[in-house]
């Protein structure tokens, strides 16, 4: 009988460590400053507009994150577009 309550203290111990979060990996993470990803390779990478650029990015509503890999290009356009429909929301806002 006295067994019975280790059981669930160990059950519960096993649940609850299964339920821990993961670290994050550093090592494929890139340092940001200002939320920009800062590259450490040469300068001349830095013109390519075709060079592909993976980040690990925090999935919203979760501790787990996903890899996202884009060309530069596809990333300024995305940053442009977003920038953009800010802009617009701010104006249609005002009136």
């Amino acid at each position: 009988m006295i067994k019975k309550p280790m059981y669930f203290i160990m059950l519960a111990i096993f649940l609850l460590s299964a339920c821990a979060s993961q670290p994050a990996d550093e090592s494929d993470e890139l340092s940001t400053v200002a939320g920009e990803p800062v590259l450490a390779e040469s300068s001349e990478s830095e013109e390519d507009p075709d060079e592909l650029i993976c980040r690990r990015e925090q999935v919203t509503g979760s501790n787990f994150r996903r890899r996202v890999c884009m060309t530069r290009a596809e990333r300024d356009l995305r940053r442009q577009e977003t920038q953009e429909d800010v802009l617009r929301r701010r104006s249609t806002n005002d009136l």
